[in-house]
């Protein structure tokens, strides 16, 4: 799953509008609820910078319902939940790196980041509605982990590897052409980090929770 996400540089990708992204501070513990930057299209079809709440919640959700911050992959075109959204409201989340938790022998769970060597930007690919306030929402598609990421979790969020395939998620014909351009995709190469267990909290939100932290040293103040 993808459960909290950072995003260090929110302008740097060509693509998203330095005016939105300008007013993004960089961020180290994106967490469900909170106001996220994305990248959609608009009624003409041309790329649009958009702020969504994340956490699925189209108009029609009752309120109260749990708004869902993932959305599996599989079946996802099909369950009428997502289905609409995949038919019309792909979308990209600009990302840097997310976290998992591995469960432990003994203790709590263990947090790992995953990023690029570079810490360079790349997108998740997302499904994106309004809600009855006329709100953006979205949530992070997911898969089943590769050989990499398995075995600090099982589930994965679908990372989109290069622009040729995030225009062919955002511009396909079909959802099921859409789905075919990122589902196989190799998310590209990848650090993991252990990382202190203060991203356990989302009110920590700065740059110690992206370091580098060995279990001996570790802590979630």
């Amino acid at each position: 799953m993808c459960g909290r996400y950072t995003l260090r540089n929110p302008t740097g990708h060509p693509w998203i509008d330095p005016e939105i992204a300008g007013g993004v501070p960089p961020r180290y513990n994106i967490a469900p609820g909170q106001q996220v930057l994305t990248l959609g299209r608009d009624r003409e079809g041309e790329r649009v910078t958009r702020l969504a709440l994340w956490g699925f919640h189209p108009h029609w959700l009752p309120v109260g319902r749990r708004a869902p911050i993932n959305a599996r992959i599989e079946g996802a075109a099909e369950r009428p939940m997502f289905r609409r959204a995949c038919a019309a409201g792909r979308c990209l989340v600009p990302a840097d790196g997310w976290y998992e938790w591995q469960t432990a022998d003994t203790g709590p769970k263990r947090p790992w980041l995953f990023h690029r060597p570079d810490d360079a930007l790349f997108f998740f690919a997302g499904l994106a509605a309004r809600d009855a306030n006329d709100r953006p929402t979205l949530a992070i598609l997911t898969r089943d982990a590769d050989t990499r990421c398995a075995p600090i979790h099982q589930r994965m969020p679908v990372v989109v590897p290069s622009d040729e395939v995030a225009a062919a998620w955002l511009e396909a014909a079909t959802p099921a052409d859409a789905i075919d351009a990122v589902a196989g995709a190799d998310a590209g190469a990848l650090a993991i980090d252990p990382v202190s267990r203060r991203v356990n909290r989302p009110e920590n939100d700065d740059p110690a929770c992206v370091r580098v932290q060995t279990e001996a040293g570790d802590n979630g103040d």
